[in-house]
C-alpha cells in the first residue's frame, strides 16, 4: 500500500481544487516519514566505508615458485568509530592481509590493523585521516520490540547496500567464539528480520533517527529467512572503548565447564534437600546450583581450588538456579573483580573467593565438552 502513496497524491493534484492540494514540501515530508530508510540513508551513508584486503596464501609445494601462489581478495563493511581514523570491521575481511585499504566517499586510504577481538568478532583499523564523520551511537537500552531498523554496509564487493526490517525480539544469545563455539553471552541482544548478506558482519544497524543501535553478529543457523542476531550498541561502545584505549578487551570468566545433565538425582546425591520445604519461601526445594564438570587449567577457578564435582550453590550471596544466573553475575563484573562463591564439596559447605579472569588470555588448549560452554 505504501508504494502507491506518491501516485495517489499525484492523482489528487489533478482532481482536487488548488486550495486543497499538498505543497511539495508536505509531499516530501510525508514520503520521508513513510519510508524512514530514505532519511536514514541520506544521514548515515557518510559514516560507512568499504574495506578491501589482498592476501597471498601459499598454494602448492614450492615456497620459491611465484606461480604456486594465489591471490585472495576480501571485501566487507566498515564504519567510522572516531573522527581521527579508527574504523570497525569484521576480522574475516582483514586477517592475514598483505594489502589493506579503506575507501571513504571515493578516497582510498592505506589501513593498519590495530587489534582483533575474536570473541566479539571485531577488528579495529586505523587510517591516516582527521575530520571524518564518526557514526552516531544510540542507546540500545531504549530499543523496543517492533521498531524499524535499517542495515547498511558493503557486502560482497558492493559499495552501498541497505535492507529494512524490524526488531522482532530482545533476548540473550551467544556469539560464536574464536573456535566456532563457547563464545561470550550477549545480554539483551536483538533479533531483527532485515536481510543480511555475506560481508555484512560488524555492519551497523540504525534506528529511524539515524543512530547506530547495534551491529550485525550472525544470521540464524537454522536456515530461516531474514532472521539475524545483532549486538546492542551499548555493549559495542564498551568493547570499542577498550580496544582504542587499552588495546585489549576483557572477556570475564572463571574457567568452569558446567555439567550439562545436572538433574534431581544428582542434586540429591550432592546434598540438595529437594524433597524438603524451604523455610524462607514455604515451597519445596528446587534443583539449584551448578555442578562443575571440568575446570580449565591455569584458570581463575583452578587457582582458587575449584575441582570437578563441586556444586556451586551461590555467587555473591545469590542462589543460582541456572548456569545463566552465574554467567550474568560474572559478565556484570570486570576482569580483576572478585566474586564470592558458596560451594558444596563432599556434603560440606565451603566458601571461595575468585578473581575474575580474561577468557581469551586464560583459555589455553581447552576443547568443547559435548555442548557445554565455559563460564
Amino acid at each position: 500500500m505504501r508504494h502507491y502513496i506518491p501516485f495517489m497524491l499525484a492523482a489528487l493534484m489533478v482532481l482536487v481544487p488548488g486550495n486543497l492540494l499538498l505543497a511539495q514540501d508536505d509531499l516530501t515530508t510525508l514520503i520521508r516519514e513513510d519510508f524512514p530508510p530514505v532519511q536514514v540513508a541520506a544521514e548515515c551513508s557518510d559514516c560507512l566505508v568499504t574495506v578491501e584486503s589482498v592476501g597471498l596464501p601459499f598454494a602448492g609445494f614450492s615456497l620459491f615458485d611465484p606461480f604456486q601462489r594465489t591471490i585472495a581478495e576480501m571485501g566487507g563493511t566498515g564504519w567510522i568509530l572516531t573522527s581521527d581514523g579508527y574504523i570497525i570491521t569484521s576480522p574475516a575481511v582483514v586477517r592475514d592481509a598483505e594489502i589493506l585499504t579503506v575507501t571513504h566517499q571515493g578516497t582510498e586510504y592505506e589501513a593498519t590493523v590495530e587489534m582483533i577481538d575474536d570473541y566479539y568478532d571485531l577488528a579495529l583499523l586505523r587510517i591516516d585521516a582527521t575530520g571524518l564523520p564518526a557514526i552516531r551511537l544510540g542507546d540500545s537500552d531504549a530499543v523496543q520490540r517492533g521498531q524499524p531498523v535499517v542495515v547498511m554496509g558493503a557486502p560482497v564487493g558492493l559499495e552501498e547496500t541497505l535492507t529494512y526490517g524490524f526488531v522482532t525480539n530482545i533476548r540473550d544469545f551467544r556469539v560464536a567464539g574464536p573456535q566456532g563455539y563457547d563464545g561470550m553471552l550477549v545480554l539483551d541482544g536483538f533479533v531483527i528480520d532485515a536481510a543480511l548478506h555475506s560481508g555484512l558482519n560488524a555492519g551497523p544497524v540504525f534506528n529511524a533517527d539515524g543512530e547506530m543501535i547495534a551491529i550485525v553478529s550472525r544470521k540464524s543457523r537454522g536456515g530461516e529467512q531474514n532472521i539475524g542476531y545483532v549486538i546492542p550498541s551499548n555493549l559495542i561502545s564498551h568493547i570499542t572503548d577498550q580496544m582504542v584505549n587499552a588495546g585489549q578487551v576483557c572477556h570475564p570468566w572463571l574457567g568452569i565447564f558446567p555439567h550439562s545433565n545436572y538433574d534431581r538425582a544428582l542434586a540429591l546425591y550432592m546434598g540438595i534437600p529437594i524433597h524438603e520445604i524451604d523455610p524462607e519461601t514455604g515451597d519445596q526445594y528446587d534443583v539449584v546450583g551448578i555442578l562443575v564438570e571440568m575446570v580449565a587449567e591455569t584458570s581463575p577457578a583452578a587457582e582458587a581450588g575449584i575441582t570437578r564435582g563441586d556444586l556451586i550453590l551461590k555467587a555473591d550471596g545469590q542462589l543460582l538456579r541456572t548456569v545463566k544466573d552465574l554467567e550474568i553475575i560474572i559478565l556484570n563484573k570486570g576482569c580483576g573483580d572478585e566474586v564470592d562463591l558458596t560451594i558444596i564439596r563432599n556434603f560440606e559447605l565451603r566458601y571461595v573467593s575468585i578473581d575474575i579472569g580474561d577468557k581469551q588470555a586464560d583459555y589455553g588448549n581447552i576443547y568443547m565438552i559435548g555442548n557445554n560452554v565455559s563460564i
